[in-house]
């Protein structure tokens, strides 16, 4: 807003004069959670940034989609938080929004336990991956030769 002075030809920029009852309305939604509420479902949003951004940042530095486990973990605590601020704000779409994202996030924790409980073939062990040797596969090549035809003069 520019104001101007009738007496002085001098022009000065004014800001409006915000009162903390207006702004409390404007951010708790017109009075209806109070303002620590307010806060604690910004500081669960904040946390479900962070997830995001860490999530981003493995998965760039590793060129492949990775999904740290701890990730899973907070992002679960997030949404719990907001499960409990769509509640106090009494609104249904919000606290089944959420309460999906939270069967959604147990569910990827049950298939990471299960695949981490059942070996398979991607499974690593601490022995080394060794390759046998020409002399391996000839040997091996030799005996079965030799085991064939002892079969046949058996027979």
């Amino acid at each position: 807003m520019i104001l101007t002075s009738k007496t002085t030809s001098s022009v000065c920029l004014s800001m409006p004069m915000f009162d903390m009852q207006s702004l409390r309305e404007t951010l708790t939604d017109d009075g209806r959670v109070s303002i620590e509420w307010f806060f604690f479902g910004l500081a669960a949003q904040l946390i479900i940034g962070v997830c995001i951004f860490i999530h981003w940042y493995a998965s760039r530095k590793r060129r492949r989609i990775v999904i740290p486990i701890p990730i899973i973990y907070a992002g679960l605590i997030a949404a719990v938080m907001l499960l409990v601020y769509a509640s106090i704000r009494h609104d249904f779409v919000f606290v089944v929004g959420q309460f999906l994202v939270i069967l959604i996030g147990l569910r990827i924790l049950e298939q990471i336990r299960r695949t981490h409980a059942e070996p398979n073939e991607t499974w690593s062990t601490d022995f080394p991956n060794v390759e046998p040797d020409t002399a391996e596969i000839n040997l091996n090549s030799e005996n079965k030769e030799k085991t064939g035809n002892n079969l046949q003069q058996r027979l």
